[in-house]
């Protein structure tokens, strides 16, 4: 077992598979008040289900919302005609390629903006039968949404809580018009 940031490592051995495991309490986000008639009192409405909150050894603290992500993304995916989920990873692969030949702005671009980037996308964008159109539709939208004309200040996370582009995110609008931008060159696109 060895630690990171964020996580423990368990290293695999014949009883078990190699994991990241984090350690985190469950984190509720409280919207308002709310008079509830029948009891006769208010009642504090949160979000449910609940999310995880931990923090990392940095000292940032991290809030997910697990259980919405997950339903989120396979209601987009069922929208999509499963096209969502395979977007999203071929624009991960062509994050880690053009990282891999040096090509700087897909070294800031974290998998999980790439496919939250990707959830945005109107769900008509994946239309049709080839995943190169997708792609490329896809990275023509987004980049149109990102630039610094678009309008993606509403763009949420995959779990439909907290906003994609928020001074709180570890990234910014302008390294995602980067990294599109990019992506489009990278691909010969015209």
């Amino acid at each position: 077992m060895s630690r990171g940031d964020k996580a423990f490592d368990i290293h695999e051995n014949t009883s078990r598979v190699d994991a990241d495991v984090v350690a985190a309490f469950e984190y509720r986000l409280y919207k308002k008040r709310v008079f509830n008639a029948l009891l006769g009192n208010y009642v504090i409405d949160h979000v449910i289900p609940p999310g995880t909150k931990f923090y990392a050894d940095s000292g940032r603290e991290v809030i997910n919302w697990p259980e919405q992500h997950y339903s989120n993304g396979v209601a987009k995916n069922a929208r999509t005609g499963s096209r969502f989920k395979a977007i999203a990873r071929a624009l991960k692969s062509l994050k880690y390629e053009m990282e891999e030949k040096g090509i700087a702005e897909a070294k800031p671009m974290a998998s999980y903006l790439v496919e939250c980037i990707v959830y945005n996308v109107p769900d008509y964008m994946f239309q049709g039968d080839s995943y190169s159109k997708n792609v490329r539709d896809c990275i023509a939208a987004i980049y149109a949404a990102v630039c610094p004309e678009g309008d993606c200040q509403n763009w949420l996370e995959i779990n439909g809580i907290k906003y994609l582009f928020h001074p709180s995110q570890p990234w910014t609008r302008e390294q995602t018009n980067d990294f599109t931008l990019a992506v489009w060159r990278y691909c010969g696109f015209s």
